[in-house]
């Protein structure tokens, strides 16, 4: 057996009504679609209990998350410390006016070892950023490592 249709809802004048199903469907039904009607604060809030504990801070239910805008927030405090990286590193420039880059004397340093003058670190001369134009005929060269260039 069909089911018969039902009727679509008319205005006096014969035009038909717009039936918004997605708005039935959200409970936007009567009154005002937003603002302060529509608004569930406090114990219009069908989750709402008064007697549950709250955060002082941002007023969240206690055992839940703080707000994300909230200081106590865990993104606030990964920012904190991404800054507090941010002021650790500390960058020694160090003036290249005599050095060159290693990618066109590498053939030459291979088997050379090299000193950061930046850091004071020992490493390969292949593995630097630049060496010292006076130093390609020496072993250990003068050299910037990549983390000071």
């Amino acid at each position: 057996m069909v089911k018969p249709r039902r009727q679509p809802l008319r205005y006096e004048d014969g035009t038909f009504k717009i039936i918004d199903k997605f708005k039935q469907n959200a409970g936007r039904k009567g009154g005002l679609t937003t603002g302060a009607t529509k608004a569930r604060i406090g114990a219009s809030n069908g989750k709402y209990d008064a007697s549950r504990a709250r955060r002082e801070c941002c007023g969240v239910i206690s055992t839940r998350s703080h707000k994300s805008n909230c200081v106590n927030h865990r993104s606030q405090q990964f920012n904190a410390l991404k800054g507090l990286r941010k002021e650790s590193i500390i960058i020694t420039k160090v003036n290249s006016e005599d050095y060159l880059k290693v990618g066109g004397v590498i053939s030459w340093l291979y088997g050379v070892d090299a000193n950061c003058i930046g850091c004071n670190q020992n490493l390969k001369a292949p593995k630097a950023a630049k060496v010292h134009k006076d130093d390609l005929q020496k072993n250990p060269v003068r050299a910037i490592c990549r983390k000071c260039a």
